[in-house]
């Protein structure tokens, strides 16, 4: 089963790998079959792959003592997607010292490996010598080996590592002649990776020079658009953050408009950014319209949006990043945060999740709509939504709970069991902790309460 889901997801399918390894990772009762540690990684895989991180970390924790190296090459990929390199580094050294993976694996490693590193040069510029070294002789062994599109890919950071030198030494003849050639190669100018790092890279040094400053910002501006043009979102998003340091609005649209925790708090440690407790985001780019005339959503103002609400994580889910739209799998971890993805009944769960919230706004004459486009949803409409920093909106609560109540469905999933029971399963001293968990499951539809007093019972919902 690992072998066929491994090619599945290698392939493009990992969404096909996930309904394989389901019975053997999640089943429950009848559908319960034991799984083995290289069928949790697979599974924990194709969720990184299909942008359930959270899930794929706690899976990928419960494999403690980590014997297996590919569960530190899984939690490399997991930290990588979260933009977070210096963990990155970490568990990908650590994988990278098994001396039993097979050549292919160690250059897949290798490969994220020194991605990372290249990516943290800014925080030491000293180790870029070293990783020089390291870089070609990588390349040049996965070219012996004809792994093309690794190679391709390190020649792609090696390029970028080669931009940085010769911005943080511009005294270094040799990296000023070495940053010319990959300037001038024909290759190079077709790349949108390659010429993002190029006019990163070009920033002008007097920065009381305002003509230069604004010259070079046009220039990102333009690649930006080509960036749009061809979907790499995440370009948009970098270019936005070395905007920033110029144009404000843009910094703190790319602080409210990301996901990622580290990313934020490396908008946080390079620039002294003052953030608010709330953000207008602007949905469109329509400029015709005044912010007047614009319709202002602020969902905290409606009544029948409980705290809690599977409404209001909806909408958030909807807006915790500007730059992509979201998958099934992300919303379904994002409206569901106490849920583990089940391939037979989470895509309905999502589905009647929008289906609700598109009603709600209908009924509330919210000129929002909600569209799809393979299988990603997203929100469209000229309005401006009134954004809460994540620590003050009403679903904090259950978000800080999803790790207990993952624990608590694992242990519970088929069975009636009572609060002391439950407690006993949480490792909690006060009844009242379990009932606030208790109340989050219920109010949204996911525990049902029965019986009254000494002989009240709970029970999970498929």
């Amino acid at each position: 089963m690992v072998t066929w889901s491994e090619l599945l997801r290698r392939s493009g399918f990992p969404s096909a790998a996930l309904k394989i390894l389901f019975v053997y990772v999640r089943g429950r009762g009848k559908n319960y079959k034991s799984s083995s540690v290289l069928e949790k990684e697979e599974y924990a895989a194709s969720l990184i792959a299909l942008k359930a991180i959270d899930e794929a970390i706690l899976l990928l924790e419960e494999l403690q003592p980590f014997n297996s190296p590919k569960t530190y090459l899984f939690f490399g990929f997991a930290h990588i997607n979260q933009w977070d390199y210096s963990k990155a580094v970490l568990v990908l050294e650590k994988f990278l010292s098994f001396k039993t993976i097979s050549d292919y694996d160690r250059a897949i490693g290798m490969t994220n490996f020194l991605a990372s590193k290249v990516a943290l040069v800014d925080e030491n510029p000293q180790s870029i010598p070293s990783l020089e070294v390291q870089l070609e002789e990588t390349i040049l062994k996965m070219e012996d080996s004809n792994y093309k599109v690794l190679s391709l890919n390190l020649r792609e950071i090696q390029v970028q590592l080669i931009i940085k030198k010769a911005h943080f030494f511009p005294s270094n003849i040799k990296s000023q002649k070495t940053l010319a050639t990959v300037i001038n190669d024909p290759k190079s100018k077709e790349n949108l990776f390659v010429k993002k790092w190029q006019i990163i890279a070009s920033k002008p040094k007097d920065e009381k020079s305002s003509v230069r400053i604004k010259q070079w910002m046009e220039k990102l501006k333009q690649l930006q658009k080509e960036a749009l043009e061809t979907s790499h979102t995440e370009t948009v998003r970098d270019i936005d953050f070395h905007l920033g340091e110029y144009a404000p609005h843009r910094l703190e649209k790319v602080f409210w408009g990301t996901p990622y925790k580290a990313f934020r708090q490396k908008i946080l440690l390079t620039y002294k950014l003052n953030i608010q407790n709330t953000y207008i985001y602007r949905l469109t780019s329509n400029h015709e319209k005044s912010p007047k005339n614009r319709f202002l959503f602020d969902y905290k103002r409606f009544g029948d949006l409980k705290k809690s609400s599977l409404l209001v994580r909806g909408i958030h889910a909807l807006c915790c990043d500007f730059y992509k739209s979201q998958n099934r799998y992300a919303l379904h971890a994002k409206i569901f945060p106490g849920e583990f993805f089940n391939p037979q009944s989470s895509f309905n769960k999502v589905y009647q999740a929008i289906h609700r919230l598109r009603r709600w706004l209908t009924l509330h004459k919210i000129p929002l709509e909600i569209h799809q486009h393979d299988e990603e949803y997203f929100f469209v409409g000229d309005v401006d939504i009134k954004i809460y920093r994540e620590d003050q909106i009403d679903h904090a609560s259950h978000n800080k709970y999803s790790e207990d109540i993952l624990k608590l469905r694992g242990a519970m999933e088929d069975q009636k069991f009572s609060l002391g029971e439950a407690m006993a399963v949480l490792q909690y001293n006060e009844r009242r902790q379990t009932q606030r968990i208790f109340k989050i499951l219920i109010d949204d539809g996911i525990l049902m309460k029965s019986g009254k007093g000494k002989n009240t019972l709970y029970h999970f919902l498929s």
